[in-house]
């Protein structure tokens, strides 16, 4: 092999094409992190309102007891070099915006971090697939209503739940069918239909019917709240430890908090323009829920 010899005359023009290729990569470098900072940050006050609202008493303490078993799910290991909720998080930031909506609490959002770890093409195409890990029927439901757009009624299934805007869009309406449900045809307040909506999502409402159904034939209760329903499901799946849909179920608004409590500093660090006024979550009977 012979050396590479440049001739003389030609060392201007290459240190010249080597010095606009760095500037040009800073520069696109910079507009980028620009473009990627949100107009505004979640914001988890409602979170919190919900779930001192929700859960009290003996529930309270379970939601606190099985949050401090999943949080090692949630937050970093040693051995990890980043937090995968963390990167999710950074992935959807371009997003958020457009996402983002006042008749939405701001904590749903967190369900594809869960879900898919803001992953377009996470899961199996004929199971849950996609950012909000929606199955094809659920879908094709979807696309025949008349609040879905356009554009969501024309794509393929499996290109709505790999696509960030469509596979939002369905997966809010969804969400607002089991909210209508919950909070207008079963009569439970703001609070409870919020969280029985998000756990439905996971769980199925069909699950949760039949064990409200379950509680009323029993007769134990004068008004089932979400409170009930949350210590009947622990106790449940503590009398069936096998029953993984159960306990994934029970774990699920738990899990969601610790990501909300790492996202929220991770907004403190990285945009603390935007998270002046976003109050630390914590629950009425301990002092806070800690953040490492």
């Amino acid at each position: 092999m012979f050396p590479l010899k440049l001739h003389r005359s030609l060392l201007p023009n290459l240190f010249a094409r080597v010095a606009w290729m760095f500037l040009a990569g800073l520069l696109l470098s910079t507009q980028l992190s620009a473009e990627n900072i949100p107009s505004r940050a979640l914001q988890f006050a409602s979170f919190g309102t919900y779930v001192n609202s929700a859960l009290t008493g003996v529930a309270l303490e379970d939601f606190e007891a099985i949050t401090a078993e999943v949080e090692n799910n949630i937050f970093w290991k040693k051995e990890a070099k980043e937090n995968k909720y963390q990167s999710a998080y950074k992935r959807s930031i371009p997003y958020l915006d457009k996402m983002l909506r006042d008749d939405i609490p701001d904590f749903v959002f967190l369900i594809p971090y869960l879900e898919s770890g803001w992953h377009a093409k996470k899961g199996k195409v004929r199971s849950d697939y996609g950012y909000w890990q929606l199955v094809q029927e659920v879908v094709d439901e979807i696309q025949q209503l008349d609040q879905a757009s356009d554009a969501l009624k024309e794509a393929h299934p499996d290109a709505v739940r790999s696509d960030p805007d469509l596979s939002t869009e369905a997966a809010l309406i969804h969400l607002k069918r089991y909210y209508f449900y919950f909070h207008h045809v079963a009569n439970f307040d703001e609070a409870d239909a919020w969280l029985f909506s998000v756990t439905a999502f996971n769980w199925g409402a069909g699950n949760i019917k039949r064990m409200l159904q379950q509680m009323q034939e029993e007769n134990e209760y004068e008004a089932i709240s979400f409170s009930d329903f949350y210590h009947y499901l622990f106790e449940a799946s503590q009398k069936h430890p096998k029953n993984r849909s159960m306990r994934v179920a029970l774990e699920y608004i738990p899990n969601l908090w610790n990501i909300a409590l790492l996202v929220q500093t991770a907004q403190q660090k990285h945009y603390p323009q935007l998270d002046t006024e976003n109050k630390a979550l914590t629950l009425n009977r301990s002092s806070s829920v800690s953040i490492p």
